[in-house]
This record gives structure tokens, sequence and C-alpha cells, in this order.
């Protein structure tokens, strides 16, 4: 056998490793809900149904009654886009979306100026006992305001994980 043929069997060897590695790395975040099973490779996609993540807006100005707000009420399409770019269709379900994203949204939103909101994130997965599939609950963003509207305070809760922070509309 000559040393091209070696290395290059030594290589295929390596690639095969490498993708076996993938795949149990890919079914460990799946059995660990951290990332959407069809994505990334769908390893783990025949293991549950298709996760279909919703996002339900609410006004927060009553905590004991919130609103929904409709996509009457408001524009999300440069927040789902700036979204998807980051992690494109929740693809890890544990990431908090960027502060851009929700720059781009209260931007895009100037009535919200003011307005305590909540930004609700559920994903359709799979229940075993009973067998069933559901919406549970992947995430929630809760955005309040200073007291003059020109700066929000945003909490992001995924997974067990918060991340807070404050941001200016209009900057980068």
């Amino acid at each position: 056998m000559s040393s091209s043929e070696r290395f290059v069997k030594v290589v295929l060897g390596g690639l095969l490793a490498l993708h076996a590695l993938w795949i149990g790395n890919h079914l460990r975040w799946v059995a660990n809900d951290r990332i959407n099973p069809w994505k990334l490779g769908g390893y783990g996609m025949y293991t549950v149904p298709s996760t279909g993540t919703t996002l339900a807006i609410m006004d927060m100005t009553d905590a004991d009654a919130p609103a929904l707000l409709t996509s009457r009420d408001i524009d999300a399409s440069g927040f789902m886009a700036a979204r998807s770019w980051f992690n494109y269709r929740r693809s890890f379900r544990c990431l908090h979306p960027s502060e851009n994203s929700l720059r781009v949204f209260l931007e895009e939103n100037p009535q919200l100026a003011g307005v305590p909101i909540l930004l609700y994130f559920s994903d359709r997965t799979f229940v075993r006992k009973p067998v069933a599939v559901r919406y549970r609950e992947q995430g929630r963003i809760l955005v309040d305001w200073d007291e003059e509207a020109r700066r929000f305070h945003y909490e992001s809760r995924f997974c067990g994980d918060t991340k807070t922070g404050s941001i200016i509309p209009g900057t980068q």
C-alpha cells in the first residue's frame, strides 16, 4: 500500500470518526432539549414531531390581565428577520435572542415605547407521559422602560438561564 493510499484512508477514517461524534453530540443535545432536532443535521428529527415555535407578544401594563397583541397592533417582521439571521428558525432553542433583534422590534413599533411587554416563546414538544404533543414554554423576554421611555431594560429567560441588559433604541 502506497503512502498516498494510506493518507486517504487515515483522512476518511478521521472524517468518519468526527461524523460519528457529531451524531452522538446532536442526539445528546436533542435529548436535553438544547437544539431543534430537525436542524443541524437532523439526526434526532424522527424521535419527536417537528417543533413549531410560536411567539406571543403581550402588553403587561396590567400584569394581572396581560393583553395579547396581534399582527394588527404590532409589526414583528424586522424582529423575525433579525432573530432568524442570528438563530435560524431557533435551531439552538436555549440561545437568547440578540439585543439587536430586540432593538429592531421596538424601533419598528414606536407605539410600544413606555409599554411593558412580554415576548413569550413556546415550542411544540413531545410529552412521554401521557404520550402527546403540546406547546411548552421555551423562553420569555420581559421588556420594561425607564420613566422617560428612552431606554428599555430586558430580562431574557431561556432554559433556566437569565440574561439582562439595557438598550437605547436608535443606537447600535
